[in-house]
């Protein structure tokens, strides 16, 4: 069994610096993709504080016992139970707004106490200082509505939030855009392209191999939701199925029945041989998961993104249009799904 790297970064050599890192919870993803960037510091000797929520937490105080953790505020956002996720977002907007304005008060309450030089956010909007270097690590912005007032005013919005900070760093590379059209548009402060960078390996040979991995993420109640109706529909096969839920909230658990091998999670270390291993992957199209199966080499992947998230239904249709993925919505997985596994 063989081990292919996959990582490739291009940061500022930052030495000897304390650093807040800060990591929006919005499901695991930009955790996940922030780990790289954290042990990429902490082997430049810098010394790190976390500060997150949530399930995000969760993913960082595993990937990293030894580092202080502290607590931020939680946006409280919920992916809802019906297609009006539109308009339920515009209420909650405010609610994003307050976080934000809670998230500096705890930034600036700690920067008093700890002195950083650096503050990098991942899509934390409220996370920087008046006396630090302040990096917002995003890949969105603007959100690609089919309305395009909607889509200035996205930009607009974007634009304000970004200005507190030096730089954008983009979890991306320019000349694959695998963010599609979210990061094609100019802000008002100084942007680096981060590259595609993943903490997976690729383990060539493993051990198991030739099944279908579902592999989910996600806030709840949507991650659940689906859990649920993939479950119903795979059981309904005779194939080989590996289930990796991606449920952080409750505490671990993994059964086998019938056909379906589950897993409620596992820890970013143990996800390699998995995805390795799977001949197809079914999965939601958030942008952390992308980069994975990217930088992986997965060829046969079928998204399902998000019923009304705007940035998931982008990114579906600009990769299957690309023939990096095969997609499917919410409303075809009972009457497409088996026939897609069939192909």
């Amino acid at each position: 069994m063989s081990i292919v790297s996959n990582i490739n970064l291009s940061i500022p050599n930052i030495q000897h610096q304390k650093i807040f890192f800060c990591v929006l919870n919005w499901g695991i993803g930009h955790a996940t993709r922030s780990i790289p960037i954290i042990e990429d510091l902490l082997q430049k000797e810098n010394e790190i504080i976390l500060f997150s929520d949530g399930e995000a937490k969760k993913v960082l105080s595993l990937r990293f016992p030894n580092l202080t953790l502290i607590e931020l505020p939680s946006y409280n956002i919920k992916y809802q139970k019906t297609s009006f996720f539109m308009l339920k977002m515009i209420f909650q907007l405010k609610k994003i707004k307050n976080a934000i304005e809670a998230e500096n008060k705890v930034i600036d309450k700690w920067a008093k106490i700890e002195s950083p030089q650096w503050i990098i956010s991942d899509n934390r909007y409220g996370c920087y200082h008046k006396d630090t270097k302040n990096i917002i690590i995003t890949h969105q912005f603007q959100l690609k509505y089919s309305f395009p007032p909607l889509v200035w005013l996205s930009k607009k919005i974007i634009n304000y939030y970004l200005k507190p900070f030096d730089e954008a760093w983009i979890p991306d590379d320019k000349n694959v855009k695998l963010s599609g059209e979210l990061a094609n548009c100019p802000v008002p402060i100084v942007t680096r392209w981060l590259g595609l960078h993943s903490d997976l390996k690729l383990i060539e040979n493993p051990e198991k191999k030739d099944y279908i991995l579902v592999l989910l993420s996600g806030p709840e109640p949507r991650r659940s939701m689906i859990e649920m109706q993939l479950l119903s529909i795979l059981r309904q096969t005779n194939k080989e199925i590996v289930v990796i839920a991606g449920n952080f909230l409750k505490s671990y658990h993994e059964y086998v029945q019938k056909n379906i091998q589950y897993f409620s999670y596992k820890e970013r270390k143990d996800l390699s041989p998995w995805i390795s291993g799977a001949k197809t992957i079914i999965c939601r199209s958030g942008y952390t998961t992308l980069i994975d199966l990217y930088c992986l080499q997965k060829k046969d992947i079928i998204c399902i993104p998000t019923l009304g998230q705007i940035e998931q239904e982008h990114l579906a249709e600009f990769h299957a249009k690309n023939g990096f993925c095969r997609t499917l919505t919410e409303n075809e997985i009972d009457s497409k799904l088996l026939g897609m596994l069939d192909k």
